[in-house]
């Protein structure tokens, strides 16, 4: 399976926000690489850190998601269920400029 098979199983209503948050995550780290594992799209970033997204009926996900310090982790905070997942409720609008900061410090992290 691909990403763009993935993303075109979804129902319709998701798959907007799945193109999105794929666009959000190259678009900040433009170097990454795209697969499919466990069952999601995967991303690994060029520092190697892996980051995944899924579409569930009511909300996305991204995981993988590392602690911030700082402002940033007050950002996710509202967003974060557990220690490395960030869910966007489908009821609400997703903070695309938050996605891509949060895979911009990743990407910029050395190591994993």
């Amino acid at each position: 399976m691909t990403v763009d098979e993935y993303i075109g199983a979804q129902p319709d209503a998701v798959r907007d926000r799945l193109h999105e948050i794929r666009r959000c995550i190259l678009g900040a780290a433009p170097d990454a690489t795209e697969s499919i594992r466990y069952g999601m799209p995967a991303y690994r970033l060029p520092n190697g850190h892996p980051v995944y997204f899924a579409g569930w009926a009511r909300h996305l996900s991204l995981h993988d998601i590392p602690a911030f310090e700082g402002d940033l982790e007050v950002a996710v905070q509202p967003y974060r269920t557990g220690k490395d997942t960030l869910k966007f409720p489908h009821r609400q609008p997703v903070p695309w400029d938050l996605v891509a900061a949060v895979i911009g410090a990743i990407a910029g992290r050395t190591g994993t």
